[in-house]
């Protein structure tokens, strides 16, 4: 908690909780605005399902390969880039673009389960990792569902689906800019006690 790094991983992964968690919990609801057939509604919902799962291990895969952060920042901003891209396709009425976006969004947002408790572990170590990972998802998860599930609601009420949507999609956008200075200094991690 002493490092500035800690609260940007906080922060970023609270905005893409929340992003994320709107779609999840209102992905029937949010294709029906669009008046999408209940069918479609229920592929939406079905595939960032699918989605969900397969994300981790995606994400697992691809920062072995290019690293955590890296991954970190590629999949938040596409996560906001898809959910943005899937109100894009809601206006025009493209069943398919709306069904896939919404699928993609999910599927890049997922990776907050995979790239930030190897985040934390890369910044601070094994040692205390996990109760460093345990106030992480703490913080972060448990305010984006009070945001993805409670405040969502009333800001559709007031705001409308896109707005709201703008909004959740931008989050991905903003966590990705964020998270650019953790590839800058990377603190070395404790050593373990022997």
């Amino acid at each position: 908690m002493r490092t500035w790094q800690f609260w940007i991983l906080v922060i970023t992964f609270l905005l893409v909780a929340s992003e994320g968690l709107t779609i999840v919990s209102k992905a029937v609801q949010y294709g029906l605005h669009f008046h999408f057939t209940l069918v479609v509604a229920v592929a939406a919902a079905l595939g960032s399902s699918i989605m969900a799962g397969l994300g981790k291990f995606v994400s697992g895969v691809v920062s072995d390969r290019i690293g955590v952060i890296r991954t970190l920042i590629i999949f938040y901003a596409l996560s906001g880039i898809f959910t943005l891209l899937s109100i894009l396709f809601g206006v025009i009425r493209n069943e398919i673009g709306f069904v896939v976006s919404v699928a993609l969004a999910i599927l890049t947002w997922a990776s907050i389960y995979t790239v930030n408790p190897a985040a934390v572990g890369y910044f601070y170590g094994e040692v205390a990792s996990g109760n460093n990972y345990g106030l992480l998802y703490a913080i972060a998860k448990g305010s984006g569902a009070i945001y993805g599930g409670v405040l969502t609601a009333i800001m559709i009420g007031a705001l409308g689906w896109i707005n709201t949507m703008v909004i959740s999609g931008l989050f991905g956008i903003i966590a990705a800019l964020l998270a650019i200075p953790l590839l800058w200094r990377v603190p070395k991690p404790p050593r373990k006690a022997s």
